[in-house]
């Protein structure tokens, strides 16, 4: 076959890519996994192939399951481990080169040819393998706006191409270039297919060397060239070959064979063939050295997560002071899981040797650490590669046991549900792995932490997780079906109220906020009594209604408050804006018909308690920013908080003092109270006539917030980030 990169491609391919770490991948997924082992991220890859990011998502999840693991940083793992990285990198040029190419033809197509041009062809002479070459070079001229109609019925031709191929008849070609084929054409233009030609033999026909001798990206682009006949194509054709050079020099004892021959697949230097050598002699000790030596067989784990399902209490979903019992046996359970293989454990869930028994007991115990590390130490990112082992055993389990194999992320709830629901205790164990993987992207968005923004792919995912997970709490109430919606989609209609509201889109806004406090609304009155503390082999259970769980209660109350202050924002009608403030004194201090979030608070631990105080504070100093007049609001505040102050910045001072009181050094909300009274103080400054001493007194405990502040936050982040 003629080189194209197609060949290339494909020969890479079917030599050393069919089969990577015991796994099978088409090569579309090869071409996601070497742009993955080259860092890049979802929008990239999408544009390097020509797909969305959400093909490439779902490409992504279907590599992770066949390699058996949750992250980038696995698969990258598995490919170097196999021992294939060359042919990664020479795959990967070969992609990157054929970027480069159709950017540059889509930019002349765009800037020197937007009109277009119509050429007509004979390549009715060519064997099978040049057809290829040939279709190839048909879309490339397509992105430059060259286009070459069916059967050749162009009444306007600019140039006429002959294939000269190894059933070219020679003595067949025009005498020269300007003899036209038909009345309509112009110029003629051989493209050279067959090596053994000679080219002295084309009449001074011009020519362009397509065979395996020479550069396909150059030939195309001197094609191109000949065709249009504008110098502002040969300045074009001049940047690409400066790129495309940069491009083969960036790979450092790699370099790719830049006529793309049969052996292109072969490194060209003797440095880096020493160099490579080396690094894998490093590679090797370094893996010998530093590998855990106490690694955990499937045997010992499976003991090892039964015995802890039998101690560890799930009470208090979500709710870190529930977890303090269970400090130690976490500590056991996540060293047996951070010394275990975790592709050798999925490998023998899939096999017949396990049972459904000991893969609840596996994911119950992985579900009890991300939750460890989601709530107590703040680590989002460690969390959700934990679940997400977790949700590919429930899976992998399921379609090894079905004869058909189920797309988990294409198929509605009912669908997911009626698999699982074979297997008792495996919808259970999905809708508490699915609700704990959304919170770790929605969570610190709720506590106000700074996050990275979530992408659209993982919002897709976000969603999907929460419905399902609702969809089955819903079927076999379990709690994590309420806190779903409750903790899951209104979080995440809260991402899209924020989005209109910074694109001031306030009619969209509104609709939403006012849907998502009906919602919230009615979750108050939920009657419905659920599971609490849901494990495998376990028959008896604590249950809870969340209309008579007081820390429910506060939380929906402080959600709705907080929404009604987002309408008093955007909202330009002062009576309209009155009532909504109305609004959130009732829920605070309560009316004949609510009682107040202030009246519930007993019982209810003591972070939330700091939250609820924290969201107080912020939404008084919204009020003041905005010039809102809350002193009946305020009155009966001071009665309820035992507060009296002489002015509405002072009182607002003493609200977060109590949220920071009630808020330990491992919290968050000791860092919110900190930035409230931040800007407590720095209202206070704006004020006219304070004098000079006073104004001195509060920039002296500004400064010393802000030290306070910075060190609490960046002893918390530190936390998170191991």
């Amino acid at each position: 076959m003629l080189n194209t990169y197609q060949s290339r491609i494909e020969e890479i391919y079917n030599r050393h890519f069919q089969e990577i770490a015991g796994a099978n991948f088409t090569l579309r997924e090869i071409d996601i996994i070497v742009c993955i082992v080259h860092n890049r991220g979802e929008k990239k890859i999408g544009e390097l192939l020509s797909i969305s990011y959400r093909t490439v998502g779902a490409h992504l999840r279907n590599i992770r399951s066949k390699f058996g693991c949750v992250s980038r940083e696995d698969i990258i793992d598995a490919v170097e481990k196999s021992g294939k990285l060359q042919y990664v990198r020479q795959y990967y040029c070969y992609l990157v080169s054929e970027l480069l190419l159709n950017k540059t033809l889509r930019r002349i197509g765009k800037i020197v040819n937007n009109s277009g041009i119509n050429c007509s062809a004979d390549f009715n002479n060519i064997i099978d393998e040049e057809n290829i070459l040939w279709k190839q070079i048909q879309q490339h001229l397509t992105l430059a706006n060259i286009s070459i109609p069916e059967a050749n019925k162009s009444d306007k031709a600019a140039c006429h191409l002959w294939a000269i191929s190894q059933l070219s008849d020679i003595n067949k070609l025009p005498n020269n270039k300007k003899q036209a084929v038909n009345n309509n054409v112009s110029n003629n233009i051989a493209l050279l297919f067959d090596q053994k030609a000679d080219p002295s033999t084309f009449n001074k026909m011009p020519y362009v060397n397509f065979s395996d001798t020479n550069n396909y990206y150059f030939s195309m682009l001197s094609l191109v060239e000949k065709i249009i006949c504008k110098p502002e194509v040969k300045q074009i054709t001049a940047e690409f070959q400066v790129e495309y050079q940069k491009l083969q020099d960036s790979w450092t004892g790699t370099s790719v064979d830049t006529k793309l021959g049969n052996n292109s697949y072969k490194f060209t230097s003797k440095v880096s063939i020493f160099i490579i050598t080396l690094l894998i002699i490093s590679l090797t000790t370094a893996f010998w050295w530093f590998w855990p030596k106490n690694k955990v067989d499937v045997a010992e784990a499976n003991q090892e997560f039964a015995k802890f399902i039998e101690s560890y209490s799930f009470e208090h979903v979500g709710v870190a002071e529930g977890l303090k019992q269970n400090f130690s046996l976490l500590e056991r359970i996540d060293n047996v899981v951070a010394n275990l293989d975790h592709r050798n454990m999925l490998n023998y869930f899939k096999s017949d040797k396990s049972s459904p028994g000991e893969l609840l007991n596996y994911l119950y115990s992985l579900n009890a650490i991300g939750m460890n590390l989601l709530y107590n130490e703040y680590n989002e990112k460690k969390a959700r590669k934990i679940l997400q082992i977790a949700k590919t055993g429930v899976e992998s389990y399921i379609n090894k046991k079905c004869s058909v194999e189920i797309d988990f992320n294409r198929s509605s709830p009912e669908e997911i549900y009626i698999e699982l629901d074979v297997i008792d205790g495996f919808p259970a164990a999905y809708a508490k792995i699915l609700y704990l993987l959304g919170r770790t992207y929605t969570y610190s968005d709720e506590d106000k932490r700074i996050i990275p923004p979530i992408s659209q792919a993982d919002f897709e995912d976000v969603t999907q997780f929460y419905n399902v997970a609702a969809y089955f709490g819903g079927k076999i109430k379990i709690f994590e079906g309420f806190l779903s919606i409750r903790s899951g989609i209104e979080m995440v209609r809260l991402l899209k109220i924020k989005d209109y509201i910074k694109n001031g889109d306030h009619y969209r806004a509104t609709k939403q906020i006012i849907n998502s406090i009906n919602s919230f609304e009615e979750l108050k009155k939920d009657r419905n009594q659920y599971v609490l503390d849901y494990r495998p082999g376990k028959h008896q259970f604590k249950t809870i209604i969340p209309a008579d769980d007081n820390f429910n209660q506060v939380f929906i109350s402080k959600q709705i408050v907080e929404l009604y202050a987002m309408l008093v924002k955007i909202t330009a009608v002062g009576d309209q804006r009155s009532q909504y403030v109305e609004k959130i004194s009732s829920y605070f201090v309560g009316d004949k018909d609510i009682q107040g979030i202030l009246d519930e608070l007993k019982g209810v631990p003591l972070k939330v308690v700091a939250a609820m105080y924290n969201s107080l504070g912020d939404i008084l100093l919204q009020f003041i920013g905005q010039d809102i007049n809350f002193n009946k609001f305020k009155e009966q505040l001071e009665k309820k908080l035992n507060i009296t102050t002489e002015n509405e910045l002072e009182f607002v001072k003493q609200v977060f003092n109590l949220a920071k009181t009630k808020s330990r050094n491992t919290y968050y909300t000791k860092v919110d109270s900190y930035d409230g009274l931040i800007r407590v103080y720095e209202k206070m400054l704006e004020v006219k006539n304070i004098g000079e001493q006073k104004a001195q007194d509060l920039k002296e405990y500004l400064n010393e917030l802000k030290k306070k502040r910075d060190a609490l936050k960046k002893q918390l982040e530190a936390k998170s980030l191991r």
